[in-house]
Formats: C-alpha cells, sequence, structure tokens
C-alpha cells in the first residue's frame, strides 16, 4: 500500500526517526552483550575497570554506528519503494551514504584494531551525528513525544556519554597497559616497566640506556644454551642458504615462493591464501638469519635483522583488543615469533654494532607489550591456546626483569594446566580429533617442557601427567614406519621417531626408548594393538617392527574446526608400505578443492546418493566434552582384534536436505598376522545408492579382477588383495584425478596434491546393504579363497546383517570365522555350532583347533 503525502509522510518521518532511535539503542544493548559475553566465556583475562570501560564504550559504539544507520538507510528504501518521493531518498541517501564509507574505514582500518585518539573521536563525531540527527527530527516534528522515554533520560544519558568518552581519552593517553604503542619506544619508558634494584652491576646513577646496555650484555647467554643443540640438526650450509634467500627477500611458505619488495607491507597478503601471509608474520625465517650470523659473523646478516625488525616494529604497535582477523596480531602468530625466533635473535644480535639503537629498544618494548597482549587476550581452547601460552610463559621466563614477569608467568602456569584438562583427553587423546595437530600440540608442550627446565621453570605434575599420555597415544597410533596417520586436518606426515628420545629420558620410559631407536634400544610396549575408548580411536597392530601389519580405525567424535566427515575411516599399513590411505587436507582455502578434502568422498568410508557425511553441521557435538568413553565396541586378544562402530548423523551439505535415519555400521576384525574382514552394513528405508570408498597410494598400481576383486601393488614391492565377497552385484570402478565431480586425489602437505587410485563400490537398490571384503597383504602373489557360508539360529537363516560366516584360505591354511555381534543363542554354520558371538577356527595339514571364541561383545 502507498503512503499518501501530508501528514502520512510526516508519520513516516516519524517511524524513520525511531528507527533510528532504536537501532541507536540496540546498538549500546548489543555492544554491552558482546563484552559481556567475551569476558564472561572466559575468552579475555579480566581487565581493570578501565580497560573494561574502554572495551565497552568501543564495542557498544561501533554497534551503535551499524545498526543506526542500517535502520535509517533501510526506511529510506522503503519510503522510495512505497511512494516514489525522490526528495526524501536523495536526502537519506546523502545523510547516510558518505557516513557509511568513513565508519566502515574506522572499523576496518582503526577500530577496533588500536586504541587511537582517531578512532575514540571518529566514532564519538558518527554518534554525536545521528544522535543530533534523530534529535532534531523529534523535536523538529514532533514536539509532543519524548525523546529519552522511560530511564533513558536526556541528561543522564548524555552525562553516561560525557563520562566514558572522558575515561577512554584518558585511558588512550595513560593506559599502563599498552603505553608504548603510540610512540617510538625509550630507554626511560622501558626502564619504568623493569625492576633493576638489587641486580649486579645495578647503578641508579647511570643513563637509562646505560643500565640496559649494561645489563643484557651480561645476560645473553641464558638465551642461547639451546642454540648448539638446534644448530646440529641441520646443515648449516643449508641455514645460510637460506639465509641468504631472506637478504635476498625471497621466502617460500607452504610450497610458495614470493620474491618481496625492498619497503615489506606486512599486513598484505601476497597470495590467495591467507596461511602464506600468517607464516611470514610467524617470522620462524628469522631463526636462519640468526644462526647464520652466529655461525658466520657475517655483517650483512646483522644489517637485514635491522632492517627487517625496524620496518615490523614501525608497521605493528600492538593492538588494544583482540583481532584474529589481522594478520600480523592475531594471538598464535604473536606468540610464535616470539618462541619460533624472537628470544634468540635478541641475544645474538644486541651485541652487534650493526643492529640500530631503535630496534634494540622497541623489541624489549614489544616483548612487553607482546606479553601484556598475551596476558589481556587468549583463544578458548585447543592448540591456539597452547602456543599463546608458551609465548607468554617464554618472555616471562626469559624477561624476569619486567615488573610484570610474575604475574605473566602466573597467568601461563594456570592456562596451561586449564589447557592439559579441557583439551587432552584421559585416555592421552587430543580432542581436536587430528593426529597432525595432535604432535602439534606435543611439539609445543615438549618445547615448553624445554624452555621450563632451561630457565628453572616449575610446571604442575598434572602438566607432566597429560603430557607422558599424549607420548603414549602418539606412540600407538604411528604407522610401523614410524609416521604419524593422517586423520582430518594434516600436512607433512612427520616421523614420530624424533620426539621420543627426551620423553622417554623425562619419564623413564623403556617402551618410549624402543619407539626412538626403531627397536635398538630398549623394551617392546606392553601392547601392539589398543583402543583409546574416549578419542574412539582403535590401533591393530601384529608387531612392533616396520613389517608390521597396521590399521588404525577412526571411531571418535568430529573433533573440531579440524575434522573431515570421516567417522569410520580407517587405513592400513602392511611389509612396510601403506596401502589404504586417507586423502590429506591440501588447503585451508575455502574453495572445492576444501569441500573435497574435507568431505566423505576423500576418505574410506560410506557416502549415499552422492551425499558426504555432515557431522560440520552439529558443533555443539564436535567433542566429546565432558569426556566420556563412546558407545564403540572392541575387542582384543592375541590371535584378534575387533572394532565396531556406527554413524547415524545423517548424509548432506548445508545447502540441500540432510538425508537422515540412515545408519552405517562398520565392523572391522583383525586376524593376526594374516588378514582383515570388513563389514559393512547401510540400513534405513527406500532405494538409495550406496558407495563404499577406497583410497590408495599415488604410487600403487590398482586393477580390478573377477569384477569384484582389487589388487593394489607397488613395483617390485608388496601387494594388497581385497576379495569382496558381497554385494556381487556392485559395480566397481577405479577413479584417478578427476575433476567434475572432484575425486582420486591424495595431498602429502599443503598445497600439494596428486592423483591417485580410488575404488568406488556402488550398489542401488532397497535397504539395507552390505558389504563384505577380506584385506590380504602378501609380499608375493598368494592364492587366497573365500567364500561366503549362512548362518542359522534355531533352524532359521540369520540375514547377512545380523551375521555372517566365511572362510579365507591360502595353501597353508584355512581359516573359518562367524561373526554374530549382539546375537545370542546357538548359532550354526558350516559343521560348526558356537553360543559366541566370534569364532575363529584354523586347520593346517598339522592341526584342526577353534582359536578363539568370543562369547559377549560388549
Amino acid at each position: 500500500m502507498k503512503i499518501s503525502q501530508g501528514t502520512d509522510r510526516l508519520s513516516f518521518i516519524k517511524k524513520t526517526s525511531y528507527a533510528l532511535y532504536i537501532g541507536s539503542l540496540l546498538g549500546l544493548l548489543s555492544g554491552a552483550g558482546r563484552v559481556f559475553w567475551f569476558f564472561n566465556v572466559d575468552n579475555y583475562t579480566r581487565l581493570e575497570i578501565q580497560t573494561f570501560a574502554l572495551n565497552y564504550f568501543q564495542s557498544s559504539l561501533n554497534q551503535y554506528v551499524l545498526f543506526g544507520l542500517l535502520a535509517g538507510f533501510l526506511f529510506a528504501i522503503a519510503w522510495y519503494f512505497f511512494d516514489k518521493l525522490q526528495g526524501f531518498v536523495v536526502s537519506g541517501l546523502l545523510v547516510f551514504l558518505p557516513v557509511l564509507p568513513f565508519a566502515y574505514f574506522l572499523n576496518k582500518n582503526v577500530f577496533p584494531g588500536r586504541m587511537h585518539p582517531i578512532s575514540l573521536v571518529g566514532n564519538g563525531v558518527i554518534a554525536l551525528f545521528i544522535l543530533g540527527l534523530t534529535f532534531f527530527l523529534f523535536r523538529r516534528r514532533f514536539r509532543e513525544v519524548s525523546f529519552l522515554p522511560g530511564f533513558f533520560r536526556r541528561r543522564l544519558a548524555i552525562a553516561v556519554m560525557a563520562f566514558l568518552i572522558v575515561i577512554n581519552v584518558l585511558h588512550a593517553f595513560q593506559s599502563e597497559h599498552f603505553k608504548l604503542q603510540s610512540a617510538p619506544a625509550s630507554a626511560e619508558k622501558i626502564l619504568q616497566l623493569m625492576n633493576f634494584e638489587g641486580q649486579p652491576g645495578f647503578d641508579a646513577s647511570d643513563s637509562p640506556e646505560e643500565i640496559l646496555n649494561q645489563h643484557f650484555s651480561n645476560s645473553l647467554d641464558k638465551h642461547l644454551r639451546r642454540l648448539p643443540e638446534k644448530i646440529v640438526l641441520r646443515d648449516s650450509a643449508e641455514i645460510i642458504a637460506a639465509a641468504e634467500r631472506t637478504v635476498n627477500h625471497d621466502f617460500e611458505f607452504l610450497n610458495v615462493r614470493k620474491k618481496l619488495p625492498e619497503n615489506i607491507d606486512w599486513r598484505r597478503n601476497l597470495t590467495g591464501d591467507r596461511e602464506w601471509v600468517l607464516a611470514f608474520n610467524r617470522m620462524d625465517w628469522l631463526w636462519e638469519l640468526t644462526v647464520a650470523y652466529q655461525l658466520t659473523r657475517d655483517a650483512r646478516y646483522a644489517r637485514a635483522f635491522d632492517k627487517f625488525m625496524l620496518g615490523w616494529l614501525k608497521q605493528n604497535p600492538v593492538l588494544s583488543w583482540k583481532n584474529e582477523s589481522d594478520n600480523v596480531w592475531r594471538l598464535i602468530e604473536s606468540s610464535a615469533r616470539i618462541t619460533d625466533s624472537w628470544i634468540e635473535a635478541f641475544a645474538v644480535f644486541f651485541p652487534s654494532a650493526d643492529v640500530s639503537r631503535q630496534v634494540k629498544l622497541g623489541m624489549l618494548a614489544s616483548f612487553h607489550d607482546h606479553a601484556q597482549f598475551l596476558a589481556h587476550f587468549r583463544s578458548p581452547r585447543r592448540n591456539h591456546l597452547l602456543q599463546e601460552t608458551y609465548g607468554l610463559l617464554a618472555i616471562a621466563s626469559a624477561f624476569p626483569e619486567f615488573k610484570m614477569a610474575d604475574a605473566w608467568l602466573g597467568i601461563a602456569r594456570k592456562r596451561l594446566d586449564f589447557a592439559m584438562r579441557a583439551d587432552v583427553y584421559p585416555d592421552g587423546g587430543y580432542n581436536e580429533g587430528s593426529t597432525y595437530y595432535h604432535r602439534f600440540a606435543v611439539r609445543i608442550l615438549q618445547q615448553i617442557t624445554d624452555f621450563a627446565e632451561n630457565y628453572d621453570v616449575t610446571l604442575s605434575d598434572y602438566f607432566y601427567e597429560q603430557l607422558e599420555r599424549m607420548f603414549a597415544f602418539l606412540m600407538h597410533t604411528a604407522k610401523p614406519d614410524g609416521v604419524m596417520s593422517a586423520m582430518n586436518d594434516g600436512f607433512h606426515a612427520k616421523n614420530l621417531r624424533i620426539l621420543f628420545d627426551e620423553p622417554a629420558r623425562l619419564f623413564k620410559r623403556d617402551d618410549f626408548a624402543h619407539f626412538a631407536s626403531a627397536g635398538l634400544r630398549g623394551t617392546v610396549p606392553a601392547m601392539a594393538s589398543t583402543y583409546f575408548p574416549v578419542s574412539g580411536i582403535a590401533v591393530m597392530r601384529s608387531d612392533w617392527s616396520e613389517q608390521a601389519l597396521h590399521a588404525i580405525f577412526d571411531a571418535g567424535p568430529f573433533g573440531s574446526s579440524h575434522g573431515h566427515e570421516d567417522k569410520l575411516s580407517f587405513e592400513l599399513s602392511a611389509l612396510g608400505k601403506p596401502f589404504v590411505v586417507e586423502s590429506g587436507t591440501f588447503t585451508y582455502v575455502i574453495n572445492r578443492w576444501r569441500k573435497y578434502f574435507t568431505s566423505s568422498f576423500a576418505h574410506n568410508t560410506i557416502v549415499v546418493d552422492g551425499k558426504s557425511q555432515m557431522r560440520y553441521r552439529l558443533d555443539k557435538q564436535w567433542l566429546n566434552d565432558p569426556p566420556v568413553n563412546l558407545p564403540n565396541v572392541w575387542f582384543s586378544n592375541e590371535q584378534l582384534d575387533y572394532v565396531e562402530s556406527v554413524y547415524a548423523d545423517g548424509y548432506g551439505n548445508i545447502k540441500e536436505d540432510i538425508l537422515s535415519g540412515i545408519t552405517h555400521t562398520r565392523r572391522l576384525l583383525f586376524v593376526k598376522p594374516y588378514y582383515w574382514i570388513l563389514w559393512d552394513q547401510v540400513q534405513g528405508a527406500g532405494q538409495h545408492r550406496v558407495e563404499q570408498l577406497l583410497h590408495f597410494p599415488f604410487e600403487t598400481d590398482v586393477v580390478v579382477e573377477n569384477e569384484n576383486d582389487v589388487r593394489v601393488s607397488y613395483t617390485g614391492g608388496p601387494q594388497l588383495f581385497i576379495k569382496t565377497l558381497s554385494p556381487a552385484e556392485g559395480r566397481l570402478s577405479v577413479f584417478s584425478g578427476e575433476e567434475a565431480p572432484v575425486q582420486g586425489w591424495v595431498s602429502p602437505k599443503y598445497g600439494v596434491k596428486h592423483p591417485a587410485p580410488v575404488v568406488a563400490n556402488m550398489l542401488e537398490g532397497e535397504l539395507p546393504v552390505m558389504y563384505l571384503q577380506v584385506f590380504f597383504p602378501s609380499q608375493n602373489t598368494v592364492t587366497l579363497k573365500s567364500k561366503l557360508l549362512s548362518v542359522t539360529s534355531s533352524g532359521n537363516r540369520l540375514d547377512a546383517v545380523e551375521a555372517i560366516a566365511l572362510t579365507v584360505e591360502t595353501d597353508e591354511w584355512r581359516d573359518t570365522i562367524m561373526l554374530a555381534p549382539h546375537i545370542s543363542g546357538t548359532k550354526q554354520f558350516s559343521d560348526q555350532s558356537t553360543d559366541a558371538e566370534i569364532l575363529l577356527r584354523r586347520r593346517t595339514v598339522h592341526s584342526d583347533s577353534v582359536l578363539v571364541q568370543v562369547q559377549t561383545l560388549h
């Protein structure tokens, strides 16, 4: 309905004015709510009242501006469509549109990134403009309407606003927390932050610069104690070559190489991947420049260091507010550059005459600012919190001269115990669900223990107990060659053995020593196969040799934002080679490749009707939190291992209807030390297209034999034969390097992908359906025979989704296996009768015996 002119027009102006006013109130309330949320969900360390007031004022003012402008702009558009009064539209646009870019500029480039008078004044001007415009419209047109209804009376509001402005202007210029950010650091200001009373050689009559120079020139050795040990781990020529590339501004991160200009913009992303600029600002490349100077004393390295640091310090004053979208001051990068390079770089370059006074003082000031930033703000949990805590602990330990050092150290210790309790499961698993990030967290924790030992810092007994459990988890989930598995997000299949010498000493664990030395020292771990009941990870291992048969099965929670849609996926290794593999991660950039590598299509599991698992949408169920034993089934003895788990959270994605009511049950049986039996059941109602996917290394040859069987082989090496017993009517297809749709890729490290074979076993029909396969590895081609047997109970044939029996036969032996999980009563198959739920019988030319009878699975 059109709005007439005259009184109705005034009525609409009245509505618009009310919209601006309500938008303002909503902005103030939402800003207050935002601050309350951040402080009370413990994302932030609590600040004193002045800093709290500043954060409240800036946040609520920001929301106030956006809500108010949005309301006015939308009403102007509505007026245009309803009454075609171009005059009002033009005036509305003239009022609001010039302010929107200004507000955007301030909020993008100044607020909330830096505490700066421009931010306060700019936002204040916008706020006063909107208040003034709203007040003007009300007072001019509607004198009978109270501008500030209820308890929001005009004088009260003006008094509150004035109070907040005064407090925050004073805070901007007098903040004790970030006082070094708005002006070049001076020796006098730095000295005010430190306490040298009682220090050897301290003379209060010396100038501040003399005090600092004398003290730090005599106290640098403690920062270099571990440097020789680090240097021997790498070739000196390689380090110097890397330093030369750094001098020439030639940088490579994530397999992308860039030549940077002389004047570096530290925030600019020169690639399509934000991870590149984040890696650049972690500044671990500065370590190689530092070591090259330590080895050669070449002044070019010192001058290059001076230039890099001078530019960085000038462009990047500390933020006054946590801003995880900032490419320099994201919290984890703020910590990583401290722990990866800054402390040792400071110690090595401080005595150099080729490093300027501004850089030496600037780094001291920035150490203080980094510590304050990391003390005030933190990530809620997980590996980010660990790294941030490490950075805070490192500064507090390395620079006890700062007056705040004891407080920083106390915060770091408290956070460390919190992280170990919140993020490390009682079975030693890490709640992100990624083996890569488990290793990443362990490396941080190992560095923390090394750092604490070097600086005589005491950590809690609980910290060490949890760390020992984490190392045990890594050891058991490692593949036979010592390389970690690739569950969920992860890059670079790291050799885990190199991590275990120190924990073998620290925890006095002979099994850690055995793993670290590949069996040359220590004692064999007590268990070959194991299950982690809270993490939901099952490991099947024939022995601890590098030729062992090994499987790892993921029946755990989604984990976190690093999770993949991979529940019930597994990896197999045998005879020194990987066979069934996870595809990797490839990238964090949100595109079709990220979608593929995180979906079920890149994992060894089931997809239904062309749809992936969809646990990502269930973000409240990502973690096993609080940690409890999961409802999986695990059994293990000397002859066999058995694991069973279920996926029932639907298939699809956030842009389409979720396919619910379908359950995938997977059972994996390891008959030691020869082969595995994989039994899949997909249950539900109706006609569906089900595909079982198996991924293999890109170095292998994959051949389909007899229409239903698969042989995976390495040239001149071992092979894996996959005998398919069901479904007989399934269609096997092999894909490699497909892009429409994406299928058949493996990513061994970030930014790198290779075409790799994938076997899809597709079945279309009425649910339920079943897959049953034998996975048999061997050094040479072996003739394997296998057939499916019927199972009966009380004279009635059991459906194949309830119970199965089969034979597996080679030239040397013949096994008969029955699986009837959770089926009670007597079962008959072949010439055997049993009331067990699992039975394994082996016949050879010398014997015929029942090896295992598992009466009840729990």
